[in-house]
């Protein structure tokens, strides 16, 4: 039996590109490495206490959403960044062609009482946005990994 081709090669049927997420592992191997020349941000983050939930929003404007890797264990909510651009830039100081990289690690103590297994993230206009629960007991989700729409 053969397999019928409906679409042509390269066609998706799905709203969007899919982009696999960046590993953990992967973002901090790269965070140790010694990046000179490089950009380190520390964005604004601004955190509000409500009475059902706690809302998280941190500035990360110039990436994309696929390269934040976020995740929680237990009442600690981690923000990785890992932007490399693929275009060459002139540097200011000497006009030499060097790359565009980002690079951005923040951790957040969370209060007690979050349910971190249904975080919502999602990153519009270069402010990801975090939307957390609270729940009646302490977190005892030992690790959960968001994905950022």
């Amino acid at each position: 039996m053969k397999n019928a081709k409906l679409f042509p090669p390269g066609y998706s049927i799905y709203p969007g590109q899919f982009v696999p997420l960046l590993s953990e592992t992967a973002v901090k191997k790269e965070l140790k490495k010694s990046h000179t020349g490089n950009r380190t941000m520390y964005p604004a983050v601004s955190l509000a206490d409500e009475a059902d939930y706690v809302k998280v929003e941190i500035a990360v404007p110039g990436v994309v959403r696929e390269d934040f890797v976020v995740y929680a264990d237990k009442n600690f909510l981690t923000v990785c960044v890992t932007h490399k651009e693929s275009g060459i830039q002139p540097q200011e100081n000497d006009g030499q062609p060097g790359f565009n990289n980002i690079f951005f690690y923040k951790r957040i103590e969370l209060p007690l009482n979050v349910d971190t297994a249904f975080i919502s993230a999602e990153y519009n206009s270069g402010v990801l946005h975090l939307h957390i629960p609270k729940s009646s007991e302490p977190a005892a989700n030992l690790h959960t990994r968001i994905v950022v729409y």
